[in-house]
């Protein structure tokens, strides 16, 4: 969902957005890509000023 809304970083890991952002409710999450295996991405909870300018969420 976060791909087809834009909710991705301009900067990109072997084919995947290094951060990715996700609202489940009242709760911002960050997810960012890992060095782990490809596709991997690592989230947790992030405070609304934290989010990136212009990030409609």
């Amino acid at each position: 969902m976060a791909l087809k809304k834009g909710w991705v970083s301009e900067t990109w890991d072997e084919g995947f957005p290094r951060y990715v952002w996700h609202r489940e409710g009242t709760v911002l999450y960050e997810a960012r890509h890992t060095r782990g295996p490809i596709g991997t991405f690592h989230a947790y909870p992030i405070e609304p000023f934290q989010s990136p300018n212009g990030l409609d969420l």
